[in-house]
């Protein structure tokens, strides 16, 4: 019985190794911009989980956490964000493919991140994470939103509630 398994595990070892390229081969072949800061920030600090997906060929970037004024090592204090970016292609006069970032006017509720994106035939489901309040108490969510467009506009809807708060996920 042992060898039997070993015999398995060697096979599917080696399919794995067989049908992966190496990492120091992946390229990158589009110059995006990097994403802005949040209106009223300085700079752009990163974004931890943030909730992601595409609408209509467009990406969506909706909260994340980030240290933005001093870092974690230095004993800074864990940001929750609100805001929705999207990253649009345009293509040029001359052809070419130009991308940029822009906010939204409207935002999630209150800052969120680590939660799950899930896309849906007309927009993307955000589900739980880890938010903050105005307050700044930090708690697990179980809304779920549903992000999506209507007659051309971005809107952010309640969609339901999960039945247990969910943060820290991983979903396809």
């Amino acid at each position: 019985m042992i060898a039997r398994t070993l015999f398995f595990c060697l096979i599917t070892l080696f399919h794995l190794n067989a049908n992966v390229s190496p990492f120091n081969e992946l390229t990158w072949n589009l110059d995006l911009p990097d994403l802005p800061p949040e209106q009223g920030e300085a700079i752009q600090s990163g974004l931890a989980k943030p909730f992601s997906g595409f609408i209509d060929g467009e990406l969506y970037i909706a909260g994340g956490a980030n240290f933005p004024h001093t870092p974690l090592t230095e004993g800074g204090k864990k940001i929750y964000h609100k805001a929705i970016f999207i990253l649009s292609k345009n293509i040029t006069k001359n052809g070419e493919k130009k991308y940029s970032w822009r906010q939204e006017k409207i935002s999630l509720p209150q800052g969120a991140a680590y939660g799950e994106t899930i896309p849906v035939p007309n927009g993307l489901l955000l589900i739980g994470g880890e938010t903050q309040s105005s307050t700044g108490q930090v708690s697990q969510s179980n809304n779920v939103f549903l992000l999506s467009k209507v007659n051309g506009e971005l809107s952010l809807k309640t969609h339901s509630q999960a039945p247990v708060s969910l943060s820290h996920s991983s979903s396809l």
